[in-house]
């Protein structure tokens, strides 16, 4: 009986195994195999690791490498930026988002004259106005000035006396009025001079020339940021065109030659653009002077006159004799 009972048992496992064998290769052979999804084609762009405002210059640790699905970014492959080292240093011309690709339409280049009227705004530090000022060759220092330099302006200008009354350059004309009994004798129009009593009557020494100015020389503005030299382009990247000279030009000055800039803008507070405002209306003569990049200095500096010259560089003032030279004829060609 027990060997009976114990060949049952073996039975029912064999029939439990075969059945559980059974339903496994059933369910092998009736799966699908997993069909491996093909890798998606991505791109590393540049991207924004935090908000930046409009007008913010872009540092190393503003921007950093995000990948995204190659065609998400068709429509924008012309305008991404695939090095971070390509944003930085740039000026946002709009707000960029955090995590937001950074496209090379959103920036400009702080150094470059580039275009539109709120992209020039946005190169002027703050507290300051932009000035724009003619050159030619020689106060531009042979236009090797370029946007992102510094420089001082000189003055040199031309004093002469005036009436305080007329504010009319001396000497003065005047009428004189003779009376019965005086012992001027003379009517008419005729020049103030020095009256000299001499044996023979009362002289009057009048200039045998206009009045001559006196030169005087001076550093003024100091370390002045040139924003851009020549016309800005318009917003389609077309530069300006150029207008004709106005009033405002030197009377001796040559138009300049194609492609050759005649007009600067400068970086500088309001009270000094004032200055440069009176210089130019005065006509005093304006020259630029290029400063060593890196240079911040502020110098202080004597005004220079025919005096200062004399009396710096020990010119003697030659004695007057009774012979002169007499200038060699032009040869003849």
């Amino acid at each position: 009986m027990r060997r009976g009972g114990l060949f049952m048992v073996l039975g029912l496992l064999l029939l439990v195994g075969a059945v559980a064998g059974f339903l496994l290769l059933s369910r092998q052979s009736t799966t699908t195999p997993e069909q491996k999804q093909p890798a998606v084609p991505q791109k590393s762009v540049v991207v924004a690791l935090q908000d930046i405002p409009r007008g913010t210059v872009i540092a190393k640790d503003m921007v950093g490498m995000q990948s995204y699905p190659v065609d998400s970014l068709q429509s924008l492959e012309a305008e991404l930026i695939l090095d971070a080292d390509q944003a930085v240093g740039k000026i946002a011309r709009s707000d960029i988002g955090r995590r937001q690709p950074v496209l090379a339409g959103m920036l400009m280049d702080a150094k470059a004259g580039v275009s539109g009227g709120s992209d020039a705004a946005l190169l002027i530090p703050a507290g300051e106005v932009a000035m724009a000022l003619r050159i030619d060759q020689l106060s531009s220092v042979a236009y090797a000035i370029q946007p992102g330099d510094h420089v001082d302006v000189l003055m040199s200008m031309r004093l002469v006396d005036l009436d305080p009354d007329f504010q009319a350059r001396l000497p003065n004309d005047v009428i004189i009025l003779t009376q019965e009994g005086t012992k001027l004798s003379w009517t008419g129009q005729e020049p103030v001079g020095k009256m000299t009593p001499q044996p023979n009557g009362l002289w009057n020494e009048i200039p045998s020339e206009a009045q001559r100015a006196r030169a005087v020389a001076q550093l003024t503005l100091q370390n002045l940021l040139v924003l851009g030299v020549g016309n800005w382009s318009n917003p389609q990247g077309e530069p300006a065109a150029t207008p004709t000279p106005t009033s405002r030009s030197r009377g001796t000055e040559a138009p300049p030659a194609p492609g050759t800039p005649n007009v600067i803008t400068l970086a500088l507070s309001q009270q000094d653009a004032l200055v440069l405002q009176y210089a130019q209306e005065a006509q005093a003569t304006i020259t630029l002077v290029l400063r060593r990049t890196g240079d911040e200095a502020q110098v202080t500096t004597d005004s220079v006159t025919l005096s200062y010259l004399m009396d710096r560089f020990k010119i003697t003032t030659p004695p007057k004799l009774p012979i002169g030279i007499e200038p060699a004829p032009t040869p003849r060609p």
